[in-house]
């Protein structure tokens, strides 16, 4: 394993802050792309090198390659096998993993396995942009890191050029069956004061002169 200076790792950071194509600098200094995303969130951290839009944009694109891997190790299928079996391979983890997602590791067309998948029933457009549209919310869901409920899914969707509605996307979440996972909140707690005395009188009714107590019932 290539161990890199911090004269190096500077200038590194520095090309592609300036906008230098990430599989060049990966071939130039033959580093790990994930390598550079660790000292982009080290770097960011002492405020160095890089921008935070830029830190969140690498963030989203380092939860895409770490899906993209974790989806070619449950495929159990290469880009050299047969139609068949990447038909078979993508049906196994329909609802799971974006049906796009699995195509392109696997590249077979989008409509190649839809022609598979659907051969056998009468499918209407409906039904095959409702599959669509599943494969762009369970994107947007994992690229908010399972955080967006419908309403925020709605919202970016549109955004994205898609005409749907809120209603259409709760309903297309529910066959997914996934929702919004946030995460509980600290609650503030306030110690009690253990130096503050409430009986300070201690049945000493008798004083030495007026308005030097005053007593209330609580009851």
């Amino acid at each position: 394993m290539t161990k890199f200076n911090d004269r190096t790792k500077k200038q590194i950071l520095t090309e592609y802050n300036d906008g230098k194509p990430i599989k060049e600098i990966t071939s130039k200094y033959g580093v790990a792309k994930s390598t550079i995303f660790t000292w982009i969130k080290k770097n960011i951290q002492t405020k160095k090198f890089i921008d935070y839009k830029k830190y969140e944009m690498l963030q989203r694109e380092l939860e895409h390659t770490k899906l993209k891997l974790e989806i070619y190790e449950n495929l159990h299928c290469f880009k050299d096998a047969s139609i068949h079996d990447k038909e078979v391979s993508i049906a196994k983890y329909l609802g799971q993993y974006p049906i796009k997602t699995m195509c392109k590791i696997l590249d077979l067309p989008t409509g190649t396995f839809y022609n598979y998948h659907f051969r056998k029933k009468k499918i209407t457009q409906y039904q095959i942009k409702d599959e669509e549209l599943k494969t762009e919310i369970t994107k947007v869901y994992l690229e908010s890191e399972k955080r967006f409920g419908a309403k925020k899914i709605f919202a970016k969707l549109q955004s994205n050029g898609f005409r749907t509605s809120l209603k259409k996307i709760q309903k297309l979440m529910n066959e997914l069956n996934i929702k919004s996972i946030q995460k509980p909140q600290k609650k503030e707690t306030r110690k009690p004061d253990t130096d503050y005395q409430f009986n300070k009188l201690k049945r000493l009714f008798n004083q030495d002169a007026p308005n030097k107590f005053w007593v209330s019932d609580v009851t």
